[in-house]
């Protein structure tokens, strides 16, 4: 029997009250690593042998060819099953009020890695707060912070006071990026397609192979790190967003999705896997893998592309030897002030590895 260190929200309540039943009608199953911490596999261990994680029919070299693409259902018309809808609550609520207070031990690591933190002048005040935090948790060696953003003179003081590179956007995006026209109820989405672009192009305009892309309004409060051996770590989070994966397939094919989201507000991008990406989406479109994100975003949903969720389902079916997935153990709330980072640390520093100021 699971018992929670505390008591949980209404929804945890709720949830709980039909356990027993959503296992029987959801088939509710935790897919939860059994290659972690002690205390984490024993738990793991026990859930799985109550709770067996189904096996993904998945082909190790999906089919290739516009027309299996073009035949595709729109999003529009897929939905979660309610099975994998339980899965991923119940999932979650294992984690917040269960398996946060287990310790989550990351070993050092002498692999270099380059920060890079795409910027907007709007999150400059919590952006210092993050990289000093990212710097003094990450378990690897930072051989430099990169700034990509909008040309902004408080960005370029705010580089040059603390030592980072500012890289501006308008000198790395190329024109069709920038007068991309991505207008979904009267907003203006251009400034998402810059960000997506600014990272899954980042080699173009950074010499290292390692690269780790944060969000400037995601603080660390815990030690981490961002491989286990030689496999990288990829952050599983707790949100499904049919249109990113339908994405995925445009560009890909009609590849397996992998079971949760890699939308964690974060990421590790090697550069050999990047690079084969890229060749992939053009070996499939026939065209610049650019040109091919570009031409196939969806513009009647704001979620037209994930560059995160693009690039782990890319590694779950082309190098799933290259990657162990770790939940992500974050919370969201307000980051605004010196005074609300203190709090979160406070409030969530022993149990989260990170907090987020997503209310946007």
């Amino acid at each position: 029997m699971l018992f929670f260190a505390k008591p949980a929200s209404t929804f945890a309540q709720h949830a709980l009250e039909h356990w027993r039943l959503s296992c029987k009608i959801a088939g509710a199953r935790f897919a939860l690593t059994l290659s972690g911490p002690p205390c984490e596999i024993a738990a793991s261990a026990a859930l799985t042998a109550a709770f067996p994680i189904p096996s993904f029919a998945v082909s190790s070299d999906p089919v290739l060819g516009p027309e299996a693409a073009a035949s595709l259902p729109s999003w529009k018309d897929e939905k979660e099953s309610k099975a994998h809808k339980w899965q991923r609550r119940l999932r979650s609520l294992l984690n917040r009020y269960a398996l946060s207070y287990l310790p989550r031990p990351f070993p050092s690591s002498t692999r270099p890695i380059t920060l890079v933190v795409p910027l907007a002048a709007k999150d400059l005040v919590v952006a210092g707060r993050s990289i000093a935090a990212i710097k003094r948790n990450l378990r690897h060696p930072i051989t430099e912070v990169v700034i990509p953003g909008q040309s902004h003179p408080d960005l370029k003081a705010f580089c040059a006071e603390n030592g980072f590179r500012y890289i501006d956007e308008n000198d790395v995006l190329p024109e069709k990026v920038k007068n991309f026209k991505y207008v979904v109820d009267g907003a203006n989405r251009n400034g998402w397609v810059r960000q997506q672009v600014l990272k899954l192009s980042a080699f173009d305009y950074i010499e290292a192979d390692n690269i780790f892309v944060c969000d400037a309004d995601t603080i660390f409060l815990r030690p981490f790190s961002l491989f286990e051996g030689d496999k990288q770590i990829l952050f599983e989070a707790d949100e499904y967003v049919l249109p990113y994966h339908a994405m995925n397939k445009r560009l890909l094919g009609p590849i397996p999705r992998y079971q949760w989201s890699f939308v964690a507000h974060c990421m590790l991008f090697q550069r050999h896997l990047v690079k084969d990406l890229h060749a992939k989406i053009e070996a499939y479109h026939h065209k610049p893998w650019l040109d091919a994100v570009l031409d196939n975003i969806d513009h009647t949903t704001e979620a037209g592309l994930s560059e995160y969720d693009l690039y782990g389902n890319f590694l779950f079916n082309y190098h799933r030897e290259a990657f162990v997935g770790r939940y992500w153990f974050n919370r969201k709330t307000r980051l605004r002030s010196d005074g609300d980072v203190e709090a979160a640390i406070a409030k969530y520093g022993s149990r989260f590895n990170s907090v987020s100021d997503h209310f946007h």
